[in-house]
């Protein structure tokens, strides 16, 4: 569940950031490198960091590019 709500915010910030002009292959980098921001945080407070159970990175790009590669085939009406 935990994922999935990574995930789905990452849709909505891209979609965000896309509607206010930034171009999409920015939108999905700034959300890795705001993930591997919390886990560069986890590190220096000296948390523990879950890199193996769960891939916050992995589900955040997932989420940001399948949005992205979504949108770019509508536009470009490839997708009905």
């Amino acid at each position: 569940l935990d994922t999935i709500s990574v995930a789905a915010s990452s849709v909505t910030g891209t979609a965000a950031a896309i509607s206010r002009g930034l171009h999409p292959t920015v939108c999905v980098c700034s959300s890795i490198t705001l993930c591997f921001g919390g886990i560069m945080r986890d590190l220096i407070c000296k948390r523990e960091v879950a890199l193996g159970s769960q891939s916050f990175a992995l589900c955040t790009a997932s989420g940001a590019s399948v949005y992205v590669l979504l949108r770019e085939l509508r536009l470009r009406k490839l997708l009905l």
